[in-house]
């Protein structure tokens, strides 16, 4: 046993290299894995979290203060928010805000606790035009901090106009503020939920003091309920007595926890994609461990270890590279929990930074360790079988490539690179080149393909056409009586199916693939059919004596449409837009992107951070298949130093057989991946309710092949500086 530590110890010195590059790859591969558990978790129970601190059940509507003498038994809280009159606000913003949506709110000290500051500060409760904005203005307004919105208010005596308005309501005749964005916040009923959101203002006391007597103004009353959505219809029931109006917030949430669930879904995907990617990954990297462990086994049987020593050996290796990996895969994911999660449930995340979960992470780390132990069984028992330790056996073939460079005069650093990256080689020279090679043409294909993926999904959330968003202006048209006969005679007008319905099936020919959102004032991408006015009259109106009367009848029965307009691009666009949401603000909205779309925009970070990932562990296990090649063919660069071979040339022989390994993936890789990743896209597409249209960014694709490469040659710095350190007296210790 004595003489067996002894060898292990002697050649520990000159592998630990290799053993470190192990620990660092199960660390990476084994973090990410953990990382988008835990934050596919977080975005989960991001929401809830929210409504347990800064939620409530349902919001009373009253032009006059609650008395405090109407009490019920299943409230636990009541919170007064304030809310003036506004006319059409105006900012320098990215886009115009929408009036129908728009409010300006003064919260009491306690009203703080329905909001969360997403950014920035809290206002100054001194200064009169400070004020934080909702989250929304800033994704859909494009409003910044520092940014002046200009808020025209109704006056006291435009109250009744104001509530009573039939279509377009008066001109403010009020004061007009301008305010200052100081912070951004989150209301629970600020999150999208498949309508307009809405776009607040929250203003200071000094704001109260001074511009709101002035104004028209209505009370807002946030109450929390004892049972949650239990207790909402006796509530509601009780409300409606006293003559106010009552608005359920929990069904209207529900919708969001629907959309942000998603999210969660795309985390865990991500989270099964990188563990296979990173199994196969580890898998290869034990195996190239285990072959190089291998050359030292014939010496220690004949120092009188059997098999099952041998093997021992080898599990105990894996056990302790195992617990080296699963303690960085801790401290990885640890490190990445600040990037996460993303989008809606980032803003509601009520903690943001770094976290620690422990279920995910203490159990995660102990699945670490027996995947690693699993997964290196049967390397272990490989390199435990009785080996030769002639190193002229299993001579391998040539390669032809080799022979080509050789013939055309290539330097010998660029041959022998070449010939390390395709031949296997035998007895202890032994390097399992075809992992590497199918390994890396794997992670280029996975690559591309994600490259590709990725930028159709940037294009779809980029162009609003592909997803039926074509319009500026939605204009809402139950009777027919547009806002201007000028638009009506330019753009074209939808109606909702309506009126007499028989039980006759008539066919219709597809002619082409749109996407259609825009229905009914709710959105989301699904399934359907856009079909002309004409036909289907003639669908539920054939031809015949009955005609006239059938038309007559669908015409007076409920109709629902509209007018999607359009406008020209630059300022006269702009203007028209804000002219119509000022002058006729009751039927004017802005479009509305599609719930399904909310949160699905941030999922094109999903295939970025999959890329990452792949090209981190593709880069580990570049590194580790150098080290082990190195390692392993120490003889033969001692060789070729006492032949005259100077640090350079060493250095580029490595340099050249990270090279070809990049060269391989890159020519089978990016052709086969950016065809996997149209087909992905085209199908997810597809099933999405989209227009399916793939975009292949040529300076994506250079970048990925130029960072391969580049990737390849500081990646074989490492052991190439290793490399340099053999010298001559190697080969006569070896002999």
């Amino acid at each position: 046993m004595g003489a067996l530590v002894l060898v292990t110890r002697a050649e520990s010195r000159r592998r630990w290299r290799a053993w470190l590059a192990l620990v660092l790859l199960i660390a990476l591969v084994g973090g990410v894995v953990l990382a988008a558990i835990a934050a596919g978790r977080r975005t989960e129970s991001a929401f809830p979290s929210f409504l347990a601190a800064h939620g409530f059940d349902a919001a009373v509507y009253t032009t006059k203060p609650w008395p405090n003498t109407v009490k019920f038994a299943e409230v636990t809280s009541v919170t007064e928010l304030i809310g003036p009159d506004t006319g059409q606000p105006t900012c320098d913003c990215a886009h115009p805000i929408n009036p129908t949506e728009f409010g300006v709110i003064f919260a009491p000290p306690n009203g703080r606790k329905l909001s969360k500051l997403v950014s920035g500060r809290w206002p100054d409760p001194s200064a009169p035009d400070q004020v934080l904005a909702s989250f929304t203005l800033q994704q859909d307004a494009g409003v910044h901090l520092g940014t002046v919105i200009v808020v025209p208010f109704y006056s006291p005596g435009q109250a009744s106009a104001v509530n009573n308005a039939i279509g377009a309501p008066p001109e403010p005749d009020g004061p007009v503020v301008a305010l200052r964005v100081v912070g951004f916040e989150a209301t629970e009923y600020e999150f999208p939920s498949g309508t307009t959101p809405s776009y607040d203002l929250y203003a200071t006391p000094a704001f109260a003091r001074t511009v709101l007597p002035r104004t028209a103004f209505g009370y807002v009353y946030a109450v929390r309920l004892r049972h949650g959505a239990a207790d909402l219809a006796l509530f509601d029931s009780q409300v409606s007595a006293l003559g106010a109006q009552t608005s359920n917030e929990d069904t209207a949430l529900a919708s969001v926890g629907a959309a942000v669930h998603p999210q969660a879904i795309g985390w865990w995907i991500l989270a099964a994609l990188a563990a296979i990617v990173g199994l196969a990954v580890l898998g290869q990297a034990l195996v190239r461990q285990s072959v190089i462990e291998s050359e030292d086994y014939p010496t220690m049987a004949a120092l009188g270890a059997d098999r099952r020593q041998l093997l021992a050996l080898g599990l105990a290796r894996n056990l302790v590279v195992g617990l080296g990996g699963a303690v960085g895969a801790v401290i990885v994911a640890t490190a990445l929990s600040p990037l996460a999660p993303l989008g809606e449930a980032r803003v509601a995340e009520t903690y943001a930074g770094v976290t620690f979960d422990p279920l995910v992470l203490l159990l995660g780390a102990l699945a670490t360790v027996t995947l690693v132990c699993a997964l290196g069984i049967w390397p272990a028992l490989r390199a435990a079988r009785p080996l030769p330790s002639d190193d002229r056996t299993g001579v391998p073939r040539p390669s032809v490539l080799v022979g080509r460079l050789v013939a055309l005069g290539a330097p010998p650093s660029a041959v022998i690179g070449v010939r390390n990256a395709f031949e296997r080689r035998g007895g202890k020279a032994t390097v399992p080149v075809g992992s590497a090679l199918l390994g890396t043409v794997f992670a280029v294909i996975a690559l591309c393909g994600t490259g590709v993926f990725g930028a159709s999904l940037s294009h779809l959330t980029a162009t609003p056409r592909l997803y039926g968003d074509t319009f500026q202006l939605n204009f809402t048209d139950p009777n027919g009586s547009g806002p201007d006969p000028a638009i009506r005679r330019a753009c074209p007008e939808g109606r909702r199916p309506g009126g007499p319905r028989g039980d006759r099936t008539v066919p219709f020919r597809v002619v082409s693939q749109i996407s259609f959102p825009v229905l009914g004032g709710v959105v989301g991408m699904g399934r359907g059919a856009a079909l002309t006015i004409a036909g289907y009259e003639t669908a539920v109106c054939p031809a015949g004596p009955r005609r006239p009367a059938c038309l007559r009848a669908m015409l007076s029965g409920p109709i629902n449409g509209g007018i999607l307009a359009s406008v020209v691009t630059g300022q006269r666009g702009q203007a028209a837009v804000n002219y119509y949401l000022g002058s006729h603000r009751s039927i004017t909205a802005l479009p509305i992107t599609p719930t399904s779309l909310v949160n699905f925009g941030e999922a094109v970070n999903f295939p970025l951070i999959f890329g990452g990932m792949l090209a981190v562990s593709g880069a580990a296990t570049l590194v580790h298949l150098l080290v082990v090649s190195v390692s392993r063919r120490r003889r033969e660069i001692g060789l070729l130093k006492a032949l005259g071979f100077v640090n350079g040339q060493i250095v580029a022989c490595v340099a050249w057989q990270a090279t070809t390994l990049a060269v391989v993936g890159i020519v089978v890789g990016v052709p086969l991946g950016t065809v996997l990743g149209r087909e992905v896209w085209s199908a997810f597409a597809n099933n999405l309710g989209v227009v399916p249209v793939s975009v292949v960014e040529l300076w994506l694709l250079a970048a990925i092949v130029l960072g391969i490469l580049v990737a390849a040659n500081l990646l074989a710095v490492a052991p190439a500086l290793a490399a340099r350190r053999s010298k001559p007296q190697e080969l006569l210790r070896a002999q």
